[in-house]
């Protein structure tokens, strides 16, 4: 029998009782109106007993029926089924609601109010409540079948109904509202700022022609793709400039000359530990001596010693210290002589041999801190000249050296004790040694894999320039060197790439000398294959008319430039406020700038490239300008501050109606989707604000605290 079908019999079983519980209820209302009239006052009558005993019945098989739920709804739980599970938890919860409907009386009460009425020969009484049972039974039962979706459904639909009718209208609303706002900002231009809204879009316009038209004369002239191959070459090539810096501070051969270090730091670590170890001890012989002295119960005292025994002994082994042990040994036996002290004078005698070993081990302690001071010079003298190398080896060496120095002025501060602040520092070198290590194992993985790209970067670009040089119709002399350079250009490629390879298997096998050296022949490669590229887009841009054309563009663009600058003196319009002003003259300044690169670029052979990006940061610019400009006019008059005011009071309405809507919108009990009403309930507030500052003339600022 499946796992689903042994879940869900209890659960028919349970809607079963509860719908014989109804009808039998329900025949009970039935049969108690009839029998009313045959009521005998002076006792029940055969049919109130039955009756009664009946009522009885239904109360006990209630009982049982609550039981049954609690059990299902805490499998259902276990089981993951949700949804079963909260319907029975509802129904138990109906089981003990006390509505004022019914007297304040769950439903088991109910039945019995209804039991004792019968009993009593209130048969009117009990029929009326007998009635409320059937309905509070009914109720049960509809949670259990789980009516009340299907019941609340149209309820549901009704409402998603009101809310996007409401949505629609909003959304009207907001429309003509931007209709007026859009008109406001229209009305409140002047001339100066119409001018510069005009002026704005017909130098973006007029870029965005020079842009196309020097990208179609790189495609006619056959520049196009070699004008991308250098920009991608000239990335590489900056990219393989960082690789050669960092191939000289990885120096692997180097991780021999940290780990030679480790010995004397690992001596040091377990010499300081041994010294706290022992000082410890000290304190604790100490404190109980001092305790026996005062007369304290060396019971409790003897304890102590024994735990600490005990830790001590236990720390012994696993440190393999056999003075750790001796210590150990003597609070053991000052546990015992506390213990068997009974008098006085055997607790003072205790005290005094606590206080004795205390001193031994003291001086112990003492020896050990010197020992790992003797180990943390060691150390020291290994790294000292490491650490004045520019490597990564060498930076760690240097963080090391500064560890070390730290734990010994704490050692030479706690005057040859134990102290907590050395440690530390000893710990913090040893770290340091760790993370050097994985900084040169790290290094030599990023510096193969950066290789390795590069590698594979260059060869594609040799492929790609092999094929642009494959030209079938070059038969001018102009044409065959513009051919042979394009060449020169891909052969040296491939040479980098070689070169590159040779560098990532050098790193591989962590010969860093090797590495360096071919990383460094790869970068002139891709320089050789720069120029060689450079000559032939010189060459291609001398043919025919595409020099001209090429000359032609870079006076336009410096044409553009100077309008952006005759445009920057159009920002200060009165209609525009302070902040819109700054942020069209800061965008048009970086259009201009843009435009002086692409400008520079053009009058270069084979800055094209550069001169289309250039370009489309001017335009990026320019937009930024324009929408400044628009965004940031400001009513020019009190009648125009006015209809801002009333506009932004409106937009508040809508934000408020958005937000009810969304308030609503989550409280409906549905699995329908519901729309995302936050964001738009956002936008109107920001909308909002910007109408109430327009209709105070602007941005305002911040109000000072007053003084006083």
């Amino acid at each position: 029998m499946s796992k689903a079908s042994t879940t869900t019999r209890p659960v028919r079983h349970a809607l079963t009782v509860l719908v014989a519980l109804v009808l039998i209820a329900a025949g009970w209302v039935s049969s108690a109106g009839a029998n009313v009239a045959v009521q005998d006052d002076d006792g029940l009558t055969r049919d109130q007993a039955a009756l009664a005993e009946e009522q009885a019945l239904i109360g006990r098989q209630l009982r049982r029926l609550r039981d049954t739920m609690g059990h299902l709804a805490q499998r259902f739980e276990d089981e993951g089924r949700v949804h079963a599970a909260g319907l029975l938890r509802d129904a138990l919860k109906e089981l003990d609601e006390r509505p004022e409907a019914t007297s304040s009386l769950t439903l088991e009460e109910l039945m019995d109010t209804s039991r004792n009425g019968i009993r009593e020969g209130r048969t009117l009484t009990a029929l009326e409540t007998q009635e409320a049972t059937l309905i509070r039974l009914n109720t049960l039962l509809s949670i259990l079948m789980d009516r009340r979706n299907l019941e609340t459904l149209e309820e549901n639909i009704q409402e998603l109904r009101d809310i996007k009718e409401s949505l629609g209208q909003l959304a009207d609303d907001q429309q003509k509202l931007g209709e007026r706002t859009d008109q406001l900002r229209e009305d409140s231009k002047d001339d100066q700022l119409k001018e510069l809204g005009a002026g704005l879009e017909q130098l973006r316009q007029e870029q965005r022609d020079l842009l196309r038209e020097g990208e179609d004369l790189a495609r006619e002239s056959g520049t196009f793709e070699m004008e991308q191959i250098l920009s991608r070459l000239n990335q590489l090539s900056e990219q393989q400039n960082l690789a050669n810096q960092a191939f000289p501070t990885w120096t692997p051969e180097d991780s021999e000359r940290l780990e030679a270090a480790r010995p004397s730091l690992d001596a040091a670590r377990a010499e300081q530990s041994k010294a706290e170890r022992l000082n410890q001890a000290a304190q604790d012989l100490r404190d109980a001596a001092a305790g026996a002295r005062a007369g304290d119960d060396t019971t409790p005292i003897a304890d102590d010693l024994k735990s600490a025994s005990e830790r001590l002994e236990r720390q012994a082994r696993t440190a393999k210290d056999g003075t750790t042990k001796t210590a150990a040994r003597a609070l053991a036996d000052s546990a015992d002589e506390m213990r068997d002290a009974s008098s006085d004078v055997e607790r003072q005698i205790a005290a005094q041999a606590a206080e004795a070993r205390a001193e031994l081990l003291e001086i112990e302690a003492a020896a050990a801190a010197a020992a790992a001071q003797a180990a943390r010079d060691q150390a020291q003298d290994a790294i000292a000249e490491l650490a004045q190398e520019p490597t990564s080896a060498g930076v760690a060496a240097e963080r090391m050296q500064s560890a070390l120095a730290k734990a010994s002025k704490a050692h030479a501060e706690a005057q040859g004790q134990p102290s907590a602040a050395s440690r530390q520092a000893t710990d913090e070198a040893s770290q340091a040694l760790d993370q050097g290590l994985e900084a040169q194992e790290k290094l030599g993985n990023a510096l193969e894999a950066n290789q390795d790209e590069a590698a594979q970067e260059a060869g594609a670009l040799a492929e790609d320039l092999e094929r642009v040089a494959e030209q079938p119709d070059a038969t001018t002399p102009e044409a065959q060197e513009q051919q042979a350079s394009a060449q020169a250009a891909a052969s040296a490629l491939s040479e980098a790439q070689a070169a590159m390879e040779r560098a990532r298997d050098a790193a591989q096998q962590g010969q860093s000398a090797q590495a360096s050296q071919a990383a460094q022949e790869a970068t002139e490669k891709l320089n050789e294959a720069k120029a060689a590229l450079g000559q032939a887009l010189d060459q291609a841009a001398q043919q025919g008319a595409a020099g001209e054309q090429r000359e032609d563009q870079a006076a336009r663009q410096e044409a553009l430039a100077e309008k952006a600058e005759d445009l920057a003196e159009l920002a200060d319009s009165e209609s525009l406020t302070e902040k819109a002003q700054e942020a069209v003259s800061e965008a048009l300044e970086r259009a201009q700038a843009e435009m002086k690169k692409a400008q520079q670029a053009l009058s270069q052979p084979g800055g094209g490239e550069q001169a289309a990006k250039a370009q489309r940061e001017a335009i990026d610019a320019l937009s930024e300008a324009a929408q400044a400009a628009e965004e940031g006019v400001q009513p020019n008059s009190e009648a125009a501050k006015a209809e801002a005011a009333a506009q932004a009071e409106e937009q508040r309405r809508i934000e408020e109606m958005l937000l009810e809507l969304a308030r609503r919108n989550e409280e409906r009990e549905s699995p329908m989707p519901q729309p995302n009403l936050d964001s738009a309930a956002s936008s109107a507030s920001q909308a909002a604000e910007s109408l109430e500052q327009a209709s105070q003339g602007g941005p305002q600022p911040e109000s000072e605290p007053e003084e006083g």
